[in-house]
């Protein structure tokens, strides 16, 4: 047997015997780990991604802190709206109506806020946009 026939058994006893089962005991690991990893966040996931409240605010724009119950608070003409769901939820909405409606056509603006808080927390941006834009603003709370 040569040297070179030597060192090369050498070196596939090294490979087979200590590299290969290596990677394979560090490859379930992190498997393992990752499949533990994905079934925490599929167990988890409507606590990531749903916040129906933030922390002590309310969840009706009527416990609001002043400022933030109702577009009255901010003399802006509005009407409030219950849209009723084709399974029977009805859904709160108010429309904040731009005093230039009623003289020329005006566009309206869809206004979802998300699934954190109610509609009246989000009042500081409707008025903007209601201001700003001269525009409707339909604020559509959210279902959740």
């Amino acid at each position: 047997m040569t040297e070179e026939t030597a060192e090369a058994i050498v070196s596939r006893s090294i490979v087979s015997g200590w590299i290969i089962p290596f990677l394979w005991r560090f490859g379930t690991v992190v498997g393992g780990l990752l499949t533990v990893a994905v079934g925490l966040l599929y167990v988890k996931q409507d606590s990531l991604l749903y916040f129906p409240a933030i922390g002590e605010v309310p969840r009706r724009p009527g416990q609001n802190p002043r400022g933030y119950r109702s577009p009255a608070e901010h003399q802006i003409p509005y009407e409030t709206h219950m849209i009723r769901c084709s399974d029977g939820v009805s859904i709160h909405s108010w429309l904040l109506l731009h005093p230039h409606s009623l003289e020329k056509k005006v566009p309206t603006l869809l206004f979802f806020h998300g699934n954190a808080g109610n509609i009246g927390l989000r009042l500081p941006n409707a008025l903007q946009m209601f201001q700003y834009l001269e525009a409707n603003v339909l604020m559509v709370e959210y279902r959740g």
